[in-house]
């Protein structure tokens, strides 16, 4: 960190500095002197001016793109680098509800690479948890001590949707085993996941044309399956924020109703339902009526 200096004060340190060091001492309104060193601060002090960049702003933009608490976008991406620790993408689904790979975002990011240090001391949490998103499919993991006894420990893996759990869990034994420390016994755990199936039926405004209501409810099929795709474990399905999903799909949307709700292939009553700490809503079939 270093203090910027503003246009006025470059002005008057110029001014200075070239009567200490010149025979030149005008340096009234309008004299050669001051206009040259006027028409020059501007581009090194700092004015506060946000649509242009000068020497000091820029030198202040370099110095925070050097930690990893400011660095941003392809500076944070260098520090990566240094620990050899690339930024990775996870799996989400488009307003379509197709999956698409996403780089992480900056701050996630950001922090991981503050867990690179503790990391490599090895068979600890960190290690073990960094080194299991490293892992395609695995959007999150939870851990928990002593879950079997002491020497023991449980992690819960959050698997992004497409992948094969019980493969993602044979390749996290793999990793743990390389990096767990000798005589610890780990215990993988997978979320239970819950099929949802439902079936909507969307009333239009009169306005809305043939083709215009079948644009919608294909966004609305991939609206929902977007919705209940970003279901953390243990998250209660409730009945209100489904209808906030819906109404807000689009405007021509005027009213809605479930005709079916299946839940673990089950019929169940349209309403709020609960789950365990353990389990998962997944999409199944979502079908727009």
């Amino acid at each position: 960190m270093f203090l910027k200096k503003s246009v006025q004060e470059v002005l008057k340190d110029a001014a200075i500095s070239i009567s200490e060091n010149t025979n030149i001492t005008n340096f009234s309104p309008g004299s050669i002197a001051r206009s040259i060193v006027e028409a020059i601060s501007p581009e090194i002090g700092s004015s506060g001016d946000t649509t242009r960049t000068s020497l000091y702003d820029f030198a202040q933009q370099v110095l925070d793109e050097g930690f990893i608490s400011k660095a941003n976008g392809e500076y944070l991406d260098l520090i990566g680098d240094l620990f050899n620790y690339s930024r990775r993408s996870e799996q989400i689904r488009d307003e379509n509800g197709n999956l698409i790979e996403e780089l992480i975002s900056d701050d996630l990011y950001r922090y991981e690479l503050t867990q690179i240090v503790p990391s490599m001391a090895t068979a600890n949490e960190t290690a073990l948890r960094l080194s299991l998103l490293t892992i395609p499919g695995i959007k999150d993991v939870l851990g928990k001590e002593y879950t079997h006894g002491s020497g023991s420990f449980s992690f819960t893996l959050i698997p992004q949707p497409g992948y094969d759990t019980q493969d993602l869990a044979t390749r996290v034994n793999e990793v743990i085993k390389s990096v767990k420390a000798f005589g610890i016994k780990p215990n993988i755990i997978l979320p239970i996941d819950i099929p949802i199936d439902i079936t909507i039926q969307l009333a239009f405004h009169e306005t809305t044309s043939d083709q215009q209501k079948i644009n919608i409810r294909y966004s609305v099929e991939g609206k929902l399956k977007k919705y209940f795709s970003g279901f953390e474990i243990g998250q209660h399905f409730i009945y209100n924020d489904l209808a906030q999903e819906i109404m807000n799909a689009d405007i021509k949307i005027l009213d809605f109703k479930v005709t079916q709700l299946y839940l673990n292939n089950e019929p169940v009553l349209i309403t709020n339902h609960d789950i365990l700490d353990d389990e998962r809503f997944i999409p199944h079939s979502i079908t727009i009526l």
